[in-house]
């Protein structure tokens, strides 16, 4: 009820400040560098690189990361959620298990701090438990995946942005 509440009044829980937290500007600017470091890494081609813009703490503010009362930045949920994550019921929580019962685990993994890095170990511990091929084309090998690897990132990201849980069935 008290999302719906936010939603009608145009806010998200993610931008409402952090009460208890003091603003840290060295965190802000690490979160900047990481963001454009991300932002870099995902581009196909050099100009794709050079047009990515710096992050700055004022980006962050329009993002909604950061907040202002007056002329004092504050940090919100969100910059939480992406520093610290002090918030412990935000983790990721992955298993494997025997069957599609889900009675008897095989092995199982929780994921806690930056949500970023939750995504990316989310999205490892799926690669390692899901069963690969290979294609031969000609005299070159490339392993593949039972499912489209973009399509597996992107389930999880969705799930952790949406805050729902994702199964995946696998063989």
């Amino acid at each position: 009820m008290q999302e719906l509440e936010l939603e009608g009044q145009g806010i998200s829980y993610d931008s409402l400040q952090e009460i208890s937290k003091e603003y840290d500007e060295n965190k802000a600017l690490r979160l900047c560098d990481t963001m454009k470091k991300v932002a870099v890494a995902a581009c196909d081609t050099e100009d794709e690189k050079a047009a990515v813009k710096d992050m700055t703490l004022e980006t962050l503010e329009d993002f909604g990361i950061l907040s202002k009362a007056g002329r004092n930045p504050y940090p919100t949920r969100a910059f939480d959620l992406l520093t610290d994550n002090r918030n412990r019921a935000a983790k990721n929580q992955c298993a494997l298990f025997k069957g599609l019962t889900r009675d008897l685990f095989i092995g199982q993994k929780e994921f806690d701090g930056p949500i970023q890095n939750q995504v990316d170990e989310a999205y490892k511990f799926v690669l390692r438990h899901i069963n690969t091929g290979a294609e031969i084309n000609g005299e070159y090998r490339k392993d593949t995946y039972e499912f489209p690897i973009t399509a597996i990132r992107e389930m999880i990201a969705n799930g952790v942005l949406h805050r729902r849980i994702v199964i995946f069935h696998c063989r």
